[in-house]
């Protein structure tokens, strides 16, 4: 049931998010943005599920004073269908204020079949846990990879790509240094959008909690993730030919920082999946990759030349079932990647 004062987002609506948006995630950028009502409106509206998307406005008098938008995505827990609901871009005119209590309480765990965000920000993850929800500490990091460490710290400092060649001996020198051994992977080959949705249900299909990534569902996803242009061409690779044992999708990056959007294996052949990255990353002289972390993928991971892992944002579920927090407890739930905001041209865009 909703509350008074608390509603489904609305077309009139999107001029007054928008403001809200640019106000304060993008506060030196001016609203309005020729493509950001659009792209919002075709995000939270428009997929296979938009009839269930969409999100929340809470009104303070006449004008809207807090919104949260809702992503529907497909999930199987334990075998049974569910509407999961990705929660993106929590956003009050002012902290605190009833407008924004609003939408807290609606957030309870009590009430959720499954909610979940993979972008809380520290002030916000209060917010959950008071609710019931889950905090799922592995999966609100990032990992992190460098392969060339000074060209690499050029681009922290925004010195010019064009200073590039300067850093090539620096970086050889300090590659010598550290005596990596090469790394022995197993062959990968690019595939299309199409072929990668093929592949992916099955490789996480062993997770008790998942997306169900149903054909439709998820070349939706894929192509709107195509769009976010900041972070470059998506691109896709199989592992293990014809007997493909996982694959994987990147998004190739201005100034060679790679965003990997996800690693996905059959189990016990993670290591294999990510070493085929790393060499493919290695092989095309990229200077950084950065993805999300997963349980599954932290033994695989860590040993690799030049990992690291930070923390990015919190990874928070609220559900009222138990079997699902269950899941959660023993890292049997995939969340992450195509199935959280990384892609979302709202993390990445409109400045």
């Amino acid at each position: 049931m909703v509350k008074p004062g608390l509603r489904p987002i609305e077309s009139a609506d999107l001029p007054a998010i928008e403001q809200m948006f640019f106000d304060i995630f993008r506060p030196g950028a001016k609203a309005p943005h020729p493509e950001f009502r659009e792209y919002f409106h075709r995000l939270f509206f428009t997929g296979p599920l938009g009839e269930q998307g969409g999100g929340l406005v809470s009104e303070d008098g006449e004008e809207v004073g807090s919104a949260i938008a809702l992503m529907p995505i497909t999930y199987i827990a334990y075998g049974r269908e569910l509407v999961a609901r990705l929660a993106c871009a929590f956003m009050s005119r002012v902290p605190q204020s009833k407008a924004a209590a609003r939408i807290v309480l609606s957030l309870r765990a009590r009430g959720q079949d499954m909610l979940f965000t993979d972008s809380a920000a520290t002030t916000a993850v209060g917010h959950w846990t008071a609710g019931g929800s889950v905090v799922i500490p592995v999966n609100s990091l990032d990992w992190l990879c460098t392969f060339r460490p000074v060209t690499s710290a050029a681009r922290r400092t925004r010195l010019p790509v064009a200073l590039d060649a300067l850093w090539t001996l620096p970086d050889r020198a300090i590659l010598r240094r550290m005596k990596r051994l090469p790394i022995v992977a197993p062959a990968d080959n690019e595939i299309s959008l199409s072929a990668y949705a093929a592949r992916a249900p099955e490789m996480i299909a062993h997770f008790s909690v998942r997306p169900k990534w149903e054909r439709t569902e998820m070349e939706w996803q894929l192509r709107m993730a195509s769009e976010n242009r900041p972070l470059g061409a998506l691109r896709f690779f199989a592992v293990g030919g014809d007997n493909s044992i996982g694959c994987y999708a990147y998004f190739t990056g201005a100034g060679g920082i790679v965003r990997v959007l996800d690693i996905l294996a059959r189990p016990g052949k993670e290591a294999d999946v990510v070493r085929a990255l790393y060499a493919r990353l290695e092989a095309e002289r990229v200077v950084e990759a950065r993805g999300s972390a997963h349980p599954h993928l932290l033994a695989a991971l860590s040993p690799l030349p030049g990992m690291r892992f930070r923390h990015r944002a919190f990874t928070c579920v609220a559900t009222r079932h138990q079997d699902i927090r269950d899941a959660i407890a023993r890292n049997d739930i995939y969340i992450g990647g195509l199935a959280g905001e990384s892609w979302s041209r709202l993390m990445t865009d409109f400045h």
